[in-house]
């Protein structure tokens, strides 16, 4: 998920590793540009950070900037891997 303002991408959040031991196919792991703990970047996540050049937080220390936020964006790509992950998850059980 993407934090812009202003049409001007300010942060990729992402989740922390720690609690999602499942990642997208093809994540890597970055840290948070914050708190410094690993979190998780999918491939069409990384594109738009380095299209963008935007800083990486997790989600706990995102939230309590939200209020300010004009907008959030996912986009395609973003959604396409998610719901690629979700079907591959669902087929495992």
């Amino acid at each position: 998920m993407i934090e812009k303002n202003d049409d001007k991408i300010d942060a990729i959040i992402c989740n922390r590793v720690e609690g999602h031991p499942t990642p997208i196919e093809g994540s890597t792991k970055e840290r948070c540009s914050k708190c410094g703990l690993e979190v998780w970047i999918t491939p069409k996540t990384m594109e738009v950070k380095i299209r963008a050049g935007a800083k990486i937080v997790c989600i706990p220390c995102i939230l309590p900037e939200l209020k300010r936020v004009h907008e959030l964006v996912v986009t395609p790509g973003q959604l396409e891997e998610a719901a690629n992950h979700i079907r591959k998850e669902i087929q495992k059980n």
